[in-house]
């Protein structure tokens, strides 16, 4: 026999009752009380008069938050230049940003960052001691926000024994901290980063969130700790690789990689978890988003990479049967090995493009005709029209502009057609 009524059912939580607000078929709502004992974790006990106690596995926490009066006796929250001790198993919950602290105290009890929003905690000095613990998410549950840590001082700050200044100190207690999962938190710079520039190229490519800080560190020696720089990130460019051509690339500058400056290395089908939730989905069947007034300069090979296919279609679709022209519209692209290359490619038109001093040609359509399975022969008549066919217009190749300080070799080629 079900019972709606919250007269018929009773909830406990470590001995204390929660009032019955709501109560359905499968929900329950109650209201806590205060709780007058240290926190703590308690299952939750559901009484049904007539029927006994529910079966269940939920757990409750008592906890305080930073931000509630109650936690302080009453008083505000605590102010700047404040000595703060939390401890007697106490879990407070840090839903705020904090001013600066002096000291803060975890003595035998936790504090827990707030998940729910960014939040701040501002000190001179942390010190857990006794079983206590510092928590910012869990392994089961990485934090998703912003939480951040600031530990202020300056170089005459008063040092405690032992563990210094500006410190997060700890002994005997528990630094629990879990970030949203990254491929890696830190790796090196790939080439050396010119004085006043906003570009970095870096070794490995990274998945950090765009706003977020960096902090590149000094290379000088032992005193040169003042040139460490932080800095924000605003884009990300893994090394120009795109696997989908459906996405827009405009205004952008691409310096001194080892390969590639854009590639797009479209497959026919997709990868990794995409595949098994777009099985019949051809990224090298889908149209061109956008490619519009970019620059490239001195990369190791290709300035732009179309390869190892690309036949856009006007459905997107894998079995398409009519093309549609991708515009790849104001290149500039100079001192790379070569400056743009297109392979085994239809309906690709270059337009307005300055291509010079790149070492073996300037831009070349590779197996742009005869290619069988891109280029069936029911789609040849498309090849040569020049509204929508395979087009480079408008545009300026130059072998050797006269401003390298290495001569262009003669063997150097300006436009390759194969």
């Amino acid at each position: 026999m079900c019972r709606t009524s919250s007269n018929a059912v009773i909830v406990t939580i470590a001995r204390s009752p929660c009032s019955v607000q709501t109560i359905n078929r499968t929900h329950i709502t109650c209201a806590t009380g205060s709780y007058q004992y240290r926190s703590i974790r308690a299952s939750i006990k559901v009484f049904i008069n007539g029927s006994g106690y529910a079966v269940g596995s939920v757990d409750f926490q008592y906890i305080d938050l930073w931000s509630s009066p109650w936690t302080w006796d009453g008083q505000e929250p605590p102010e700047a230049a404040t000595l703060v001790v939390i401890d007697s198993y106490v879990t407070v919950y840090l839903d705020i940003k904090t001013p600066i602290l002096t000291v803060l105290v975890i003595d035998n009890a936790t504090l827990i960052f707030d998940d729910s929003q960014d939040v701040a905690l501002n000190v001179e000095y942390i010190v857990i001691v006794n079983g206590g613990q510092l928590q910012v998410g869990t392994g089961l549950n990485p934090f998703q926000h912003r939480g951040i840590i600031t530990m202020h001082g300056h170089l005459r700050s008063i040092e405690l024994p032992i563990y210094g200044a500006k410190v997060l100190a700890l002994r005997d207690g528990i630094v629990d901290m879990h970030g949203t999962p990254t491929i890696r938190t830190w790796t090196q710079l790939g080439v050396t980063a010119l004085n006043g520039s906003s570009t970095i190229t870096l070794v490995q490519p990274v998945d950090w969130a765009i706003d977020s800080q960096i902090v590149i560190a000094t290379t000088g020696d032992r005193f040169s700790q003042k040139e460490s720089e932080v800095r924000r990130i605003t884009n990300i460019s893994s090394d120009g690789l795109l696997t989908n051509p459906n996405n827009i690339v405009e205004l952008n500058a691409v310096a001194g990689t080892t390969h590639y400056g854009y590639w797009y290395r479209l497959g026919d089908k997709p990868e990794g978890l995409s595949l098994a939730k777009n099985s019949d989905y051809c990224p090298n069947r889908q149209p061109l988003g956008s490619f519009y007034n970019n620059s490239v300069h001195s990369t190791g090979r290709f300035g732009v990479w179309v390869y190892p296919e690309y036949a856009p279609t006007i459905m997107g679709n894998c079995s398409g049967l009519y093309p549609m022209k991708a515009t790849f519209d104001g290149l500039t692209s100079w001192k790379n090995n070569r400056g743009i290359e297109i392979v085994m490619s239809r309906t690709i038109q270059i337009k307005n493009a300055v291509v010079f001093d790149n070492a073996d040609f300037g831009i070349g359509y590779i197996t742009a005709f005869d290619h069988q399975t891109t280029n069936p022969l029911h789609l040849r008549t498309a090849f040569y029209d020049v509204d929508n066919g395979s087009v480079i217009s408008d545009s300026v190749i130059v072998g050797d502009a006269g401003i390298s300080s290495d001569p262009i070799v003669p063997i150097t080629a300006g436009l390759v057609g194969k």
